[in-house]
């Protein structure tokens, strides 16, 4: 049931209908606290709730609801550092994504040295972890800043 709230807030994310993506995501974040309460111990449930506060903070940050997006962002995080001890590979690749959008939030705010810090250790994550589509990305970013 998780996964189709978390498919349908990305379906309204692509269509850009933010407020229904917004209570897809939420009702996929009420299972999903559900199954680690249930499964503690469980790292891809961790991860699955990270990856839908990531995608919550994006529809935040395209309807131009900043702070919040960066607020969800920062619980992502949280959320990932629970699990990075014993899934670094999966921790590396949501804080990768994380400090990407961060990158896009802060250079659309204007603040362009947080944007640069950002994108550089989205950068290096990236590169490290061999995800080289997101590598030319970020170089992208960094390019306009």
């Amino acid at each position: 049931m998780a996964v189709s709230f978390q498919n349908l807030g990305d379906h309204y994310l692509r269509i850009k209908q933010y407020n229904k993506s917004e209570d897809a995501y939420n009702n996929a974040i009420i299972i999903r606290e559900r199954m680690i309460t249930d499964n503690p111990i469980s790292t891809t449930y961790k991860r699955a709730l990270a990856s839908v506060y990531g995608n919550l903070g994006i529809t935040f940050f395209h309807a131009g609801q900043n702070q919040k997006a960066e607020d969800t962002w920062n619980k992502a995080i949280h959320i990932a550092g629970d699990f990075s001890k014993e899934d670094p590979a999966a921790w590396q690749e949501i804080y990768a994504l994380l400090q990407y959008n961060y990158g896009e939030l802060y250079n659309s705010t204007g603040r362009h040295k947080e944007a640069k810090a950002a994108f550089k250790k989205a950068l290096l994550i990236s590169t490290k972890i061999g995800r080289m589509n997101w590598v030319e990305m970020i170089k992208e970013s960094l390019k306009k800043l």
